[in-house]
């Protein structure tokens, strides 16, 4: 085991970081605001300055008004909308302020990942593992976004990185590991579901005393404090007792909604195609350094015949489409394969243990996102990816593999940076759709001298950008629409319906289509592309000209 830990090779870390994020994010900060995006905004909107302080106030979702809603009745803690809360103070809501602030969890994220490599392994790799996890799309377009998902896990790895070097060398980073762990509680409270690691690998290093339990009850300790603080304030138990179960917007109604055995089918299917996806370069690299291509080759190929016949009668999809999920799905299941091969192997005392937690890290995600969440989604899948890596690139022959076929690493590192990016691009531009598509809705309402009344079904950016242009959100039950009016439905967003009254008084207007700027599609149900939600799709990008969005107008005859 190496450390690189000198100044030298820190300052190097950095600027390595910095490029590879000004290259990777900078040309995307003016991205419209997405999926999550907005209701995190929203959040923020309702808070005081004191995080305690809140006014509840009947809050639309999902085609439903939920009464009184506060913050503290969110599926995730207040650190992410309170940060929204205070850069849109300094700089304003804008997207370009909101997408630069955020760029600091990627470099966090990024620093701690070559750290950590540096500390199990050695840092002979860490470029390799740079580019390859930055221009995965499972953080590349995710950290793109104002969702908690790269914060999470960027204050993950932060604090396995002091933890180790506290369980190590020096028992006052134990404090650093605290502190870390307490901004991923307070981003995301999945976070609470790593904690067992910790003590798992402190039990293997033999070194589980009373200052590192201390360490990790401390962060539980204060998010049960916050608890018992709103509960004093508001009479809400985060995770328990809130007023939004009804509208299944609570913790324990996702965890049920995702229980469902179809559901669960659904997104077992999903996350296995989407670690395919995300690992495909990883795989192609490690096995031709390993020197075991022919195997490979032959394992996929037999898994993907295998998978196409068992999708070929379950799945509608186009025989394409049914190809790409079975070959996805047939990487995935070879990416777990070789984690268990690569923690057998490595048993001995020098790196077994560190095996050992990065094997459980892994496992410990895809458990729960097949338990736990609601639905597949290639964010959910994000943190099990470090571990990925780190165990996949660290062989005996790894490290000198870029010195040693330099032509070849260079070949896999570009490849896999220009589909990142090129995944990136596709999710700008469907972002984009919902923003000009309400400033068309804006030029329309302008033409008639504001007298039309324009209402919209949908959430996400959609519903920010349609509310800013002056549309108003169409709850499912209302009937107020009047003759004259007009009433927009979404392809993606459309999670729910006009009431029946108001759907028999409606007049197809017009449609609207937006045209993908690549065939590569990340989030598209004519493409059975399901990046964002597996509902939509079990594929975690696809290949299609279908539209990126479709809108239709409806006029109201009477």
């Amino acid at each position: 085991m190496v450390s690189s830990s000198g100044p030298v090779k820190g300052v190097l870390s950095l600027l390595s970081v910095l490029i590879v994020v000004a290259l990777f994010f900078m040309p995307f900060l003016n991205k419209a605001f997405h999926i999550d995006d907005v209701a995190f905004m929203n959040i923020s909107g309702m808070m005081d300055h004191n995080p305690l302080h809140a006014v509840p106030v009947d809050y639309p979702y999902m085609g439903k008004l939920v009464p009184g809603f506060t913050p503290y009745e969110l599926t995730h803690p207040l650190l992410i909308p309170y940060f929204i809360k205070l850069v849109s103070a300094v700089f304003g809501a804008s997207e370009i302020a909101l997408h630069a602030a955020f760029l600091i969890f990627p470099v966090i994220l990024l620093l701690a990942l070559l750290k950590l490599n540096a500390l199990l392994f050695s840092d002979a790799a860490n470029r390799i593992v740079l580019v390859l996890f930055a221009s995965m799309p499972a953080f590349l377009v995710n950290g793109q976004t104002l969702m908690t998902d790269v914060p999470m896990t960027a204050f993950l790895i932060l604090s396995v990185v002091a933890f180790y070097t506290g369980l190590e060398d020096s028992p006052g980073k134990l404090i650093g590991a605290s502190g870390a762990l307490v901004a991923a509680l307070f981003v995301s409270y999945q976070s609470l579901l790593f904690f067992p690691l910790f003590f798992y690998y402190a039990w293997l290093r033999r070194r589980l005393d009373l200052r590192v339990v201390l360490s990790l009850l401390v962060p539980v300790l204060l998010l049960l404090l916050w608890f018992f603080l709103v509960y004093r304030h508001h009479g809400l138990l985060p995770l328990i007792r809130t007023r939004i179960g009804g509208a299944g917007a609570d913790i324990l109604s996702e965890i049920r909604r995702g229980a469902l055995l179809q559901v669960m089918v659904g997104k077992a299917v999903f996350t296995v195609s989407a670690l395919g996806g995300s690992a495909a370069f990883v795989m192609v690299y490690y096995h031709v350094i390993s020197g075991s291509v022919r195997r490979f080759s032959a394992e996929i190929a037999g898994l993907t015949l295998l998978f196409f016949l068992l999708v070929m009668q379950t799945v509608a999809y186009p025989a394409a489409g049914k190809i790409l999920l079975a070959a996805l799905a047939a990487l995935g299941v070879l990416s777990i394969r070789e984690v268990v091969r690569v923690c057998r192997r490595s048993s001995g005392p020098a790196e077994g243990p560190q095996t050992l937690f990065l094997t459980a890290w892994f496992f410990t995600v895809l458990a729960y996102d097949l338990l736990l969440m609601p639905f597949g989604a290639v964010r959910y899948l994000l943190p099990a990816l470090p571990p990925l890596l780190l165990l996949l690139l660290n062989g005996p022959l790894h490290g000198a593999a870029a010195v040693k076929r330099p032509v070849f690493t260079a070949a896999v590192l570009i490849l896999s940076a220009a589909f990142g990016l090129a995944s990136a691009v596709s999710d700008y531009h469907y972002a984009k759709v919902y923003r000009e598509f309400a400033e068309e809705v804006k030029t329309f309402r302008q033409a008639r001298a504001g007298s039309v009344t324009i209402w919209y079904i949908g959430e996400w950016g959609m519903r920010f950008y349609m509310d800013r242009a002056g549309a108003h959100y169409l709850f499912e039950m209302s009937e107020e629409p009047k003759k004259g009016d007009f009433v927009v439905t979404p392809e993606m967003p459309r999670q729910w319906l006009p009431s029946l009254q108001v759907q028999s008084r409606l007049l197809l207007y017009a449609t609207r289509n937006y045209d993908p700027v690549l065939p590569l599609q990340l989030f598209n149900s004519q493409a059975h592309a399901g990046f964002y939600g597996h509902f939509w799709g079990l594929l975690p990008f696809s290949f299609s000209p279908a539209p990126c969005e479709s809108f239709k107008i409806w006029e109201v005859r009477y």
